[in-house]
C-alpha cells in the first residue's frame, strides 16, 4: 500500500480497529481482539488478499450494515 498511515486510520475509524503500532511511515499493524493485521508501505502496491477468519461472519456483516461501514454500490472500492 502507498500510506500505511492512511490504512491504519481507515481501518480505525471505519472498520473499529486500533492502532497496534507504527514504525516510521513503512510498517504499521491494527487489531481488533485476536484479530492483528499488518501493513507495509510498497512504492508500486500491486494487488493482493487478505483472508480474516470471524466467529460469526453474519453478525459482523449485520453490524457493519448498521453502521453504514459496507457501501454496496456497484463498482465501489475502499481506499488504498
Amino acid at each position: 500500500m502507498a500510506d500505511v498511515a492512511r490504512a491504519q486510520a481507515y481501518y480505525r475509524d471505519i472498520l473499529g480497529c486500533q492502532i497496534a503500532w507504527s514504525w516510521g511511515d513503512g510498517y504499521g499493524a491494527v487489531f481488533n481482539g485476536d484479530t492483528r493485521i499488518f501493513f507495509s508501505r510498497e512504492d508500486k502496491p500491486q494487488p493482493s488478499c487478505l483472508c480474516v477468519f470471524v466467529d460469526d461472519a453474519d453478525a459482523l456483516y449485520t453490524q457493519y450494515q448498521q453502521e453504514k461501514t459496507i457501501d454496496e454500490t456497484p463498482g465501489f472500492t475502499t481506499p488504498a
